[in-house]
């Protein structure tokens, strides 16, 4: 097979431009506040009175209301603000985010019909917002591109071999 992997610059272009879509990545900008008991009920501890709140902050993003509506209610202090793409890595950093990756999949998935969300991870509760989706193409010399495409393609070459040896054997053509 190894010999048959031996693929052009133009092989490579030209699977690249029949399928550009697949080489789309999506950049979501997310503000984000951290609750903890101290902020929200004055104590250390998980008690009654910081479940409430969270309750309480629930409610308000059921009805809608913004990070900011919230924040500046709860008095929680200004959210931090960072951009990943599906795989959980910062824009800026270029590095995975310091998050569990259940915690990244409900990031990823949050959209604009609803883009404030509470959750919680790990006995950690987050309140996320959406501000920003883009979509990027990523370019054919971005060598995660390239890759996948060489991947791609080795599949094909390979599919197309064993379908030529079976037709052989099946037609009693082969030696």
């Amino acid at each position: 097979f190894k010999k048959k992997f031996n693929f052009s610059e133009n092989h490579i272009q030209s699977y690249y431009n029949q399928n550009k879509e697949t080489f789309i990545d999506i950049y979501k900008t997310i503000n984000l506040v951290k609750l903890n008991p101290k902020i929200l009920s004055g104590s250390e501890e998980f008690n009654d009175l910081f479940f409430q709140k969270i309750d309480e902050i629930d409610d308000l993003i059921v009805e809608g209301k913004s990070l900011q509506y919230i924040s500046k209610k709860y008095n929680l202090g200004s959210p931090n603000s960072f951009t990943i793409n599906s795989q959980g890595e910062d824009v800026k950093s270029k590095s995975k985010i310091n998050f569990s990756d259940e915690l990244i999949n409900k990031i990823i998935i949050i959209n604009n019909e609803d883009p404030v969300l509470l959750i919680e991870d790990k006995d950690k509760y987050f309140i996320f917002e959406l501000s920003k989706t883009e979509k990027v193409q990523k370019k054919i010399n971005d060598k995660s591109v390239t890759k996948i495409i060489l991947t791609k393609l080795e599949k094909e070459t390979k599919r197309k071999i064993i379908s030529e040896i079976v037709t052989k054997i099946n037609n009693n053509d082969f030696n």
